[in-house]
């Protein structure tokens, strides 16, 4: 492993200082993990940049991680599962982390409209996701126990003025969609998978994975940003260099207002239940991790921090569902995930079928829902 970083001296020093927060049995296994061969060639042994890349974030989320679950007196962790790209690194993550016996609840939200949930695409792929997290993850059939939870036209409408207070003072449809979605899962009420048992969720700590697509670039105008800027330049090398230039810009004020756009109503919603949210991909570090990516080459600065290209972070010039959030996409091959890591992004509220397309999610909520 040591090999790697060969050409990286001043890397491999950072390594070591984080793999001094974590027991020995961690930073074993993300060694181990990060030379294990990738499916279908995303990255392959021959490219020791992206494997230092990766063995960073790696190591970052098992020490954020770690930090938020040192409680001995917890006995199970929720997730928010959708079992998209992020939900999906958070359980494996999770299950890494966390001793054999304490149970992680993946909490699925659903709006049931004129059919059965599970034509939905978020439960279509949560179902999926989980199918291979309990294949690939040794005994995580065992602690896993994934919770449908239906709801309908008629619980929206029930719960809407509780809602409406809730996300209060944000207050267009798109925040009372999510609110929704987040204030069904934080209640907890469901069904368990693979039983008709009713089920309620039991941890008071959920975990879900904001922040991810704002420091991986894992919205659709994120690429909307990239495309506009990059066929003005009629995409020669400068030109690619600007449209990177933007998006990260783009990504900068993502982050800036995610407090005030996403963190604050979220809080409040899920709190309702009594919940505590974790935010994972929010920790200090791998927040600064997503920004020391350069926009040219793999460099060394001369205090000795290590930048890698920002090619590795995100790459707008691959396809959907490859290029963007790719080095977490990298990640779950790494878990032989790699049917997860082949899911595109897609949007909370459209994804479980609370929202409907044809209505604008920046339109304020009008005075009755």
């Amino acid at each position: 492993m040591l090999e790697l970083y060969r050409p990286f001296p001043h890397l491999l020093l950072q390594i070591l200082l984080l793999e001094l927060h974590l027991p020995p049995n961690l930073y074993i296994f993300a060694r181990n993990l990060v030379l294990t061969p990738t499916p279908f060639g995303l990255c392959g042994p021959s490219d020791p940049v992206a494997l230092a890349a990766l063995h960073c974030l790696l190591l970052l989320l098992l020490k954020a991680t770690l930090e938020q679950v040192r409680s001995p007196y917890i006995s199970s962790y929720a997730v928010l599962f959708s079992g998209g790209v992020d939900s999906t690194l958070l359980c494996a993550i999770l299950h890494t982390v966390l001793p054999s016996h304490i149970v992680l609840e993946l909490v699925n939200v659903t709006c049931v409209r004129g059919g059965t949930a599970d034509v939905s695409p978020d439960r279509q792929t949560c179902l999926q996701s989980f199918n291979e997290l309990c294949t690939i993850l040794p005994d995580a059939q065992s602690r896993f126990r994934l919770v449908l939870v239906d709801i309908t036209f008629e619980d929206i409408v029930a719960h809407c003025e509780l809602v409406r207070q809730l996300i209060h003072p944000r207050n267009t449809i798109m925040d009372f969609n999510i609110g929704c979605i987040l204030y069904f899962a934080s209640r907890g009420i469901g069904v368990l998978y693979g039983t008709d048992q009713s089920y309620t969720v039991q941890s008071s700590i959920l975990f879900t994975g904001t922040g991810a697509d704002e420091l991986f670039a894992g919205y659709t105008r994120h690429r909307m940003v990239f495309n506009k800027f990059q066929s003005v330049s009629n995409s020669s090398a400068c030109g690619v260099a600007d449209a990177y230039a933007a998006l990260r810009d783009e990504l900068n004020r993502d982050r800036v207002r995610l407090w005030v756009r996403n963190l604050g109503r979220d809080d409040r919603v899920l709190g309702h239940f009594y919940r505590e949210t974790r935010y994972i991909f929010l920790d200090e570090d791998i927040v600064h991790f997503t920004t020391c990516f350069a926009l040219d080459t793999t460099t060394i600065l001369p205090t000795g921090h290590f930048i890698f290209p920002i090619q590795l972070l995100y790459d707008c010039t691959l396809p959907k569902g490859v290029g963007d959030k790719k080095l977490l996409r990298l990640l779950l091959t790494k878990f032989q995930l790699a049917d997860v890591s082949r899911f595109s992004k897609r949007a909370m509220q459209f994804g479980t079928r609370i929202a409907i397309s044809s209505v604008p999610g920046t339109r304020v909520l009008p005075s009755h829902v």
